[in-house]
């Protein structure tokens, strides 16, 4: 699993500035030369200097990297190291977490099923996660839609009040967002503040599953 960002560079590259917050990225490199006759390779040497002082900065183990140009891999490494107490250096297959880049391919997911009729985004949680009901204080006031879990407007928190909530295997996801029901409160009531949640997409995900009747992963 790669994170999917594509950064597009032209032909002022060397005044682009710009912060690596994520360990994996593809790159999408469009070059000019004939105005300002740099070189694909300078260019790329200098990109590459660039990645190595940022993964120095943030003191990342790791990140890899590929240059598309055309259309096609120009160029495709890995820096640093997968395993950094043994020693062992990434490559172009070390697999990273993609975090939070979930959301927005949840998000996207949502609104495919909406699109073929299988809810709408203002039905209630409970209509196909009837679970749901057991968060402390839930209540006719409190009952939650998918457009408040998709846009952070839940008012549930980031995690959920459950131990070990955010380790384990892939394959207890599932049973963690429904064991963390009767531990978890409320922050807001659901339109009242923004709130960004993790529990809240691990709640919409599920939901999704339920009301396609497919597995979400």
């Amino acid at each position: 699993g790669y994170t999917g960002v594509v950064f597009n560079i032209k032909k002022h590259f060397h005044t682009l500035r710009f912060r690596i917050l994520i360990i994996s990225c593809f790159v999408s490199l469009s070059i000019y030369s004939q105005d300002n006759g740099l070189k694909k390779q300078s260019v790329i040497n200098d990109y590459r200097n660039r990645l190595i002082n940022y993964m120095q900065d943030d003191t990342m183990a790791s990140l890899s990297y590929a240059i598309l140009i055309d259309g096609k891999i120009f160029l495709s490494e890995a820096l640093g190291y997968s395993d950094y107490q043994n020693k062992i250096k990434a490559d172009t297959s070390t697999i990273y977490r993609i975090g939070s880049i979930t959301k927005p391919i949840t998000a996207f997911l949502m609104m495919q099923m909406i699109e073929k009729g299988y809810f709408k985004l203002d039905d209630k949680i409970e209509d196909y996660l009837p679970e749901v009901k057991n968060l402390i204080g839930y209540s006719d006031s409190t009952k939650i839609t998918f457009r408040q879990l998709a846009t952070h407007y839940s008012g549930l928190p980031f995690n959920p009040d459950l131990e070990g909530a955010a380790i384990g295997p892939i394959e207890q996801w599932e049973e963690k967002v429904i064991a963390g029901f009767p531990v978890t409160s409320f922050q807001y009531k659901p339109n009242e503040k923004y709130s960004y949640s993790n529990y809240g997409y691990g709640i919409l995900g599920l939901a999704i599953s339920r009301a396609v009747g497919r597995p979400f992963r």
